[in-house]
């Protein structure tokens, strides 16, 4: 799982994580710093990138091209693209576990999956975006499979402070329009200032 940073005290530059381990040595190339823990690669900070939004980022098809047009102009190899975790589900079933904590039955087009949620806004048949395993939000939690309360939960509802930060509905998950389609990759995750959500 690669995963891109951003921050405005450091503008322009694009930082690229692909592990949890801190850097023992580094390797400047014009515009790229390579970082190592002991000689294996474990990010890159690019310099003379597009402004950003603070915080951790997907990385789509525009933000691949532009990374890895600065890694093959310094004779780097380039990043593959990875698989979007986060999708478009259905709300089909849910129970309380107790009085704060409900079980969900979510149809996600390609499967059904159960996530343990303390969502205050949860309602049947609601079109929400789902984070699978692997998917890693604002504040750079990686979603992970578990088991809360004895219930295995299969990824985790997004809301929009999980997504861009913003302090609004807090405690609430996203809700869609009731027309987008269940299973389609949920595209939005970068979009700040989008107005439908």
């Amino acid at each position: 799982m690669i995963r891109l940073f951003y921050h405005e005290n450091y503008p322009g530059v694009w930082m690229l994580d692909m592990s949890k381990e801190f850097p023992n040595s580094f390797l400047i190339q014009s515009d790229v710093v390579t970082l190592k823990k002991d000689d294996i690669i474990i990010g890159y900070n690019l310099l003379n990138m597009p402004e950003s939004d603070n915080g951790h980022h997907y990385i789509g098809d525009e933000e691949l091209i532009l990374i890895n047009q600065k890694l093959t102009d310094c004779g780097i190899e380039p990043l593959q693209p990875e698989e979007n975790p986060l999708y478009v589900g259905e709300i089909t079933d849910w129970s309380d576990i107790n009085n704060k904590v409900k079980v969900v039955q979510v149809d996600i087009g390609r499967e059904k999956i159960q996530i343990v949620t303390t969502a205050s806004n949860i309602v049947i048949s609601c079109k929400v975006v789902v984070a699978l395993p692997g998917a890693v939000l604002y504040n750079g939690d990686i979603i992970s499979e578990s088991r809360i309360y004895d219930h295995l939960s299969q990824g985790a509802f997004v809301s929009k402070h999980s997504l861009w930060g913003r302090d609004e509905d807090l405690g609430e998950i996203l809700v869609l329009p009731q027309d987008i389609e269940v299973g389609i990759v949920f595209t939005g995750a970068t979009n700040k200032e989008n107005k439908a959500w």
